[in-house]
Parts: structure tokens; sequence; C-alpha cells
């Protein structure tokens, strides 16, 4: 069974854990933009906890699809989670 997880190795962090995604992003290019309904998947969140990080700032920053819809980048979700990593466990 093959492992569906990407992992992103973020630059200059030697020794640092990798960041491990819940997608397969095998073949998306990084400035490629997912719609806002497909990123908690994407990042192994709840839509809910997702929802309370970017009303409080902390979540990647979204993109204006049309009237009503937000997507994010996939080089930012990417950098958001690389960032998550370096932060301590409360």
């Amino acid at each position: 069974m093959q492992d569906n997880k990407f992992t992103y190795e973020a630059p200059n962090t030697e020794g640092a854990c990798p960041v491990v995604l819940s997608a397969d992003v095998r073949g998306i290019r990084p400035q490629a933009v997912l719609p806002q309904e497909d990123v908690p998947h994407f990042v192994g969140m709840s839509r809910s906890k997702m929802m309370a990080q970017i009303k409080a700032g902390t979540f990647a920053p979204r993109v204006k699809l049309s009237a009503g819809r937000y997507g994010f980048l996939v080089s930012d979700l990417i950098a958001w989670a690389a960032a998550r990593r370096e932060q301590p466990t409360p």
C-alpha cells in the first residue's frame, strides 16, 4: 500500500521534522489555488478549527476567487504548515 502523505522539507531547517500534509499533492504546482472547501482535508484539520484560525489571523492568507468564494495558494499552506512545525506545543 502506497503512503499518500506529502512530506515537505523546508529549506534551512537542518534536523527539523518534516511537514506532513494529509493530502496527496504530488503534481500540484505550488502556485495552484485550492478552494477553501478542500483545504481542511489538505491540511488535516476540521473546517471549524480552520475557520477559527482564519478569524484569529493565524492561518495561511486567503485569496478571493469571486463573490463569497475564497481559496488558498498551495505554497502559502505549505509555508503555514512549516511555521506551525517550528512552534512549541502548548
